[in-house]
């Protein structure tokens, strides 16, 4: 009977480190491709030194706002997931991203929870765009803008 324990223990064991084994030897080939819609914070900083690259449309974070101010020209889109105009040009950008300029970066921003930002560039309705400019300037603010009209003050950022 103990020697049944311990071959079940030692089996157990096996087991169970087999299968720790599996998870840490995972490659990246297990992960799915990510859209150049959906990059990750250490995606867009790889971004800033990539010269053959496409445009960037992120969640907004005080990391990449910190590193991308007076470095490289950006545009911060204020967004409410109730706003039908906001989801609208929101899909516009997705849909498009591949026919922005390369360089562009959106940082999609919280309208509802990030109250500091909307205060320093006097953001009082959601669908608002502001476009950064390489030295940190703010260009003229873009209100429920078309497509065209972020595009175009994109390009005049660059």
């Amino acid at each position: 009977m103990v020697q049944r324990i311990k071959l079940f223990a030692v089996i157990a064991f096996g087991i169970v480190s087999l299968a720790g084994c599996s998870t840490a030897t995972k490659t990246t080939q297990d992960t799915p491709p990510v859209s150049a819609s959906e990059k990750t914070a250490t995606e867009v900083r790889e971004t800033t030194t990539n010269t053959a690259q496409t445009a960037v449309y992120t969640d907004f974070t005080q990391e990449q706002y910190s590193e991308l101010l007076g470095k490289k020209p950006f545009a911060i889109f204020f967004h409410a997931s109730w706003c039908p105009d906001c989801i609208f040009l929101e899909k516009q950008i997705k849909e498009n991203i591949e026919n922005l300029p390369p360089e562009t970066i959106i940082l999609k921003a919280d309208y509802d929870t990030e109250n500091e930002l909307k205060q320093k560039y006097g953001i009082t309705v959601q669908s608002t765009v502001v476009v950064i400019d390489k030295d940190g300037n703010a260009m003229p603010t873009l209100f429920g803008p078309s497509l065209d009209k972020l595009t175009s003050a994109i390009e005049k950022s660059l």
